[in-house]
């Protein structure tokens, strides 16, 4: 270590010409000069000045070897001819994609090395690496099927380019990228691995190969543009961990972030045979270390579009940090008005060695690799990172569907969040396929209802009760469909399952399930997941649900809210002049601002919010039932 100390005091001192806070270039005489980063962190508070040295064994300037990783300080760009040198592993064969994000740019494009900032990128920045330091440009091929090379091995690597896409946005769709190094620092792209293999774990492929990614080093505020519902093809753009709880929390129009799983024993190239699918992930104040959905898989038809799942799932990540090179999809909360950025900065690095084999409980870098450490891995190693301890109450509980698949979803007990849609609670479902499925319907501000597999409720003592509508959808064949929780943190009482149509109320908290035969057909306004006060074995809850539905789906459906910012009022519609009870405003921090009681049946009613400072309020409406609705506004004055 004071030998790298010493090399990098050499360097910087001799950087004062060159006007950057790192610079490394050949020596006069033609000698070769680089710095050999392992098992460290290199962290350079300004910019870096990179000059390509001589002898291809040596070219790249810096080498990030065995869990190295570079952090820098401030936005300052990046310049020079020279590059940077890191690996990843793929653990997946010809027929098996992952999701990637470089964390180099070429510095030949877009006016070449003298131009400063970060560079596009294509599959030629992915190296095949043959030494500590040597490598071997890949041979990109058009054939189906991409060649391995182990580490000094004769064959060299080559790249199929015809599994290689880009999503930039949702009007553009998937494009393909070909040999072009026309891919933005911030997005990500899809690739197939090398080789066949054959082998009997879906989640594992015991082929391996080594990438070295070679380029610019991306630094500074990375920009990737975002709409309404949108989704686009990204990853982290940093040869560094990347802290997705600061991304998300910095980055107010992300709705959730998904990553792709599949099973990994078909071998075929016909999207009719390919078996994957997105789990999810997001932020919140009850889970502020992240959680995660795992993916159900999907058939899809000859045209890629997800149609009827397979019957078997992904596994369950700690996604909370991203890996270099890890590649994933961002996606746009509902209301966003044209285009925003969601914005990658140099806050968000963090050094955080990755999981070799998810062995970890705590340790949330992870990149798809099997459960078997490789020897030849110099990037596999397990690390710690603190985790923040859950708030509020968690409900994550499955819908299987026979001896078929399952859906996984999560309920927040957090009073935060209201009956609409709730940025980092409520997570949108990440498939648009048909078939069967579950999912949670909430209708957003702008009157669009989407389905959602992550949902926040606000649920309190005098509540007495809560219920969240359950869409099931069923298709093909009868099912037998069982409800059943699976994860239950500081619940306050019993959950149920509830069947308005039958009227039959069933256990489905403290191991026990509820379930019904099913036929054909999409169930919406029928099922509803119940939490209730009371607590123990009891199947039946201590309350009149039928009434409770009833008056619920009243309100819902027949009390309308609108807040009228131009003359700083919000306005409540009530035909059916149902009696209200009492009108609550709270702000974000649960402090009661305005208050109306004895509201009765009037059809409709004001109430002033020009002494209310711009921000998100909660409206609570009491019915004299006391049954509660809630409802989120935005106040600008």
């Amino acid at each position: 270590m004071k030998n790298l100390l010493l090399l990098l005091t050499l360097i910087i001192g001799s950087s004062a010409l060159a006007q950057s806070d790192l610079f490394v270039r050949p020596t006069p005489s033609g000698g070769d000069n680089y710095i050999y980063v392992k098992d460290q962190i290199l962290y350079v508070e300004d910019d870096i000045n990179l000059q390509k040295n001589n002898t291809t064994a040596t070219e790249a300037s810096i080498y990030l070897r065995d869990r190295g990783q570079l952090i820098q300080g401030t936005n300052s760009a990046n310049t020079g001819t020279g590059f940077l040198s890191v690996y990843q592993d793929s653990y997946s064969d010809s027929f098996d994609y992952n999701y990637w994000a470089s964390p180099v740019g070429n510095p030949a494009t877009l006016g070449g090395g003298a131009v400063s900032g970060n560079k596009r990128y294509g599959i030629k920045s992915l190296k095949d690496s043959i030494g500590a330091t040597n490598y071997r440009e890949n041979l990109l091929t058009a054939g189906y099927n991409g060649a391995g090379s182990g580490l000094g091995s004769n064959i060299q690597l080559s790249i199929s380019h015809r599994w290689v896409y880009k999503y930039e946005n949702d009007a553009t769709g998937w494009s393909r990228i070909f040999a072009a190094d026309n891919i933005s620092a911030g997005y990500g792209f899809t690739m197939k691995g090398t080789n066949v293999t054959t082998h009997s774990n879906q989640y594992q492929d015991p082929n391996n190969q080594r990438y070295d990614f070679r380029g610019r080093p991306n630094n500074g505020d990375i920009v990737v543009p975002m709409t309404a519902d949108g989704f686009v093809l990204s990853g982290n753009p940093y040869p560094s961990a990347l802290d997705l709880v600061a991304f998300y929390n910095d980055n107010p129009d992300l709705n959730s972030i998904i990553f792709w799983d599949e099973d990994r024993t078909i071998n075929s190239h016909f999207y009719r045979d390919n078996q994957g699918g997105y789990g999810s992930w997001t932020v919140n104040g009850t889970n502020p270390g992240g959680i995660y959905t795992v993916p159900t898989f999907m058939n899809h038809d000859n045209s890629g579009n997800p149609t009827t799942p397979t019957g078997d799932v992904g596994q369950s990540y700690n996604r909370s940090v991203s890996p270099i090179g890890q590649g994933f999809f961002l996606v746009g909360e509902p209301g966003i008005s044209g285009s925003v950025p969601i914005t990658y900065s140099n806050n968000h690095r963090v050094y955080v060695k990755e999981d070799s084999d998810h062995t970890s409980s705590t340790n949330p870098s992870i990149f798809h690799r099997p459960g078997q450490t490789n020897g030849n891995n110099q990037n596999n190693e397990v690390g710690t990172r603190p985790e923040t301890t859950t708030r509020g109450s968690i409900f994550r509980f499955y819908t299987v569907f026979g001896e078929s698949h399952f859906r996984d979803m999560i309920l927040f007990l957090n009073d935060d969040t209201t009956d609409g849609h709730d940025r980092g609670y409520d997570v949108y479902h990440p498939s648009d396929g048909g078939g069967t499925d579950a999912s949670m319907p909430i209708t957003a501000s702008d009157g669009v209802e989407r389905q959602y597999v992550m949902q926040g409720v606000s649920f309190k003592v005098e509540d007495r009760r809560k219920m969240i509508p359950l869409t099931i959808k069923v298709s093909g064949q009868n099912y037998r469909v069982k409800i059943q929780g699976v994860e239950e943190v500081n619940l306050p009482g019993n959950v149920y399952f509830y069947d308005s149509q039958t009227n039959n109320i069933q256990l489905i908290s403290g191991g026990d399930f509820g379930g019904l035969m099913l036929s054909p057909g999409t169930y919406k306004n029928r099922f509803y997941i119940v939490f209730t006060m009371s607590k123990g074995r009891s199947s039946k809850p201590d309350f009149g649900i039928e009434e409770a539905i009833t008056e619920i789906t009243t309100l819902k459906q027949h009390v309308n809210f609108f807040q009228n910012n131009r003359v700083s009022q919000l306005e409540v519609t009530n035909p059916d002049r149902l009696n209200i009870a009492a009108a609550n405003i709270y702000d974000m921090g649960g402090k009661l601002v305005v208050s109306q009681n004895n509201i009765g049946e009037e059809s409709k009613f004001n109430i002033p919010t020009s002494n209310l400072s711009d921000g998100v309020y909660l409206i609570k409406l009491t019915t004299a039932e006391n049954v509660i609705i809630d409802y989120k506004i935005t106040v600008t004055n």
